[in-house]
């Protein structure tokens, strides 16, 4: 008895976490059973954990290849992680600051169980890279790749953000715009000048002024962001991107 005792005990504390730090800088903190943790790059996170940025920022990648980078002071509540190659589920809770998300497994698997709360909000997915920021009241998500929902908590109308859409939402009105043409010709590097950003006035300012280029000047036509250093591989079709360089003027 004493031997299937230890060994529950095991398999609970391998499996326990959900996910891990794959990238930081500066001061992030977790809150995790009511103490407080000094984040480090490689630490595993945990169902309830809470991360604060403060001054700092970092990316987890989750179990099912999720990975979300959170900028600075924002704070970030895990409130609940399920994933097992068969089935997923996924609530997270961004009290304030901003968040860039690229869905995992569970766009596939379950993406109807997959949403990000705010005071006003709740974001689903359809399979995605978008970011969310809330400060002040005002909720504001910009899908860079597939289709994501915003639902009103207050009223319940639900809408949906296609790729090269930004919506606020603040009392109860929502304001959408249309910069998706500026992706109709966009280069391999502008797409991952974009979702390298950590807030999303850079985003939309990157989006707003972004110079589209045709497939043969893809490679010479490029607008530079002014503060990301990407080292990642990926296309606008395929947003399986290795971890986020965050080492250079973040």
């Amino acid at each position: 008895m004493k031997k299937i005792i230890l060994l529950l005990i095991s398999f609970n504390l391998i499996f326990a976490y959900i996910g891990k730090i794959t990238a930081l800088k500066g001061d992030v903190s977790i809150i995790r059973n009511n103490k407080q943790l000094q984040a480090s790059l490689g630490m595993n996170i945990d169902n309830k954990d809470i991360i604060k940025t403060n001054n700092g920022l970092l990316q987890i990648s989750f179990k099912d290849k999720t990975m979300i980078t959170i900028g600075k002071n924002s704070t970030f509540n895990i409130e609940n992680y399920f994933f097992d190659n068969k089935n997923a589920k996924m609530d997270f809770r961004l009290k304030k600051g901003f968040i860039k998300t690229i869905t995992g497994k569970i766009s596939k698997i379950a993406p109807k169980n997959f949403h990000i709360h705010t005071k006003n909000a709740i974001i689903g997915i359809r399979g995605t890279v978008f970011s969310v920021e809330y400060n002040n009241g005002k909720t504001t998500l910009i899908t860079l790749n597939g289709i994501t929902t915003l639902t009103n908590i207050n009223t319940g109308k639900m809408i949906k953000v296609k790729q090269g859409y930004k919506v606020e939402l603040l009392k109860n009105k929502i304001q959408n715009i249309d910069f998706s043409k500026n992706f109709s010709n966009i280069s391999q590097q502008q797409f991952l000048n974009i979702i390298n950003f950590i807030n999303s006035r850079e985003v939309y300012e990157y989006l707003n002024n972004i110079q589209t280029t045709s497939p043969t000047n893809a490679n010479t036509q490029q607008t530079t962001p002014p503060t990301t250093n990407n080292s990642t591989s990926s296309s606008t079709t395929n947003t399986n991107t290795s971890t986020t360089n965050l080492n250079n003027g973040l």
